[in-house]
């Protein structure tokens, strides 16, 4: 004769699925923050390589604007060298400041959500570890600024005031998993950044 289920061997089996369904949870959690993170650091790099590609198709000198949740990248106002950030809104055409030699370009990109983020940066490649390397938190926003003539043409400066460009490091980490960490890496010279999966 048969009875079915007892109640023991059900709640047993509701244990079980509840059990499988946090751990689900949680690795799904952990794998969309790292895409978010992932995606931001594609974004920073990217956006650091089309500047320099537009510094040099123009011959113009353009700045990348880095803020905690965002980057962009801008043609840099020839009235104002100590520009510190893009026009809003996005793909704003820049009529101020216009009228020169090349048309005025300003591009915006934004991460989706706020589980990834830019939190530190500095002033030289940080590649292979080196010790002695000053992170500086990005705080408000950071402006770097890429030549498009010169003898600089195609580099990018993280300290626009004195014209020596070193390259700079951009740190990143993501908000859901504090072990999520990047770092994009600019050499002074032209180049593909780098993306380091830690630091």
């Amino acid at each position: 004769m048969n009875r079915g289920f007892s109640l023991l061997e059900l709640l047993m089996v509701f244990a079980i699925l509840a059990i499988l369904s946090s751990l689900a949870i949680v690795s799904y959690r952990r794998t969309r923050g790292a895409n978010r993170l992932d995606g931001f650091t594609d974004q920073v790099s990217t956006v650091v390589m089309m500047t320099r590609r537009r510094a040099l198709a123009t011959s113009t000198d353009f700045i990348v604007h880095l803020l905690p949740n965002s980057v962009a990248y801008c043609q840099l106002d020839p009235a104002n060298p100590s520009q510190s950030s893009c026009p809003t809104p996005a793909n704003a055409n820049c009529a101020p400041f216009g009228a020169g030699t090349a048309p005025c370009e300003s591009v915006r990109a934004m991460t989706s959500g706020s589980s990834a983020s830019i939190v530190q940066w500095a002033n030289q490649p940080d590649d292979l570890g080196q010790s002695g390397i000053v992170r500086q938190p990005i705080g408000s926003g950071r402006v770097l600024r890429c030549y498009g003539t010169g003898r600089f043409a195609g580099a990018c400066d993280s300290d626009p005031a004195t014209p020596n460009p070193d390259g700079f490091t951009v740190y990143l980490a993501s908000s859901d998993e504090s072990s999520r960490h990047r770092k994009v890496v600019v050499y002074p010279a032209a180049g593909r950044p780098r993306v380091i999966d830690s630091w």
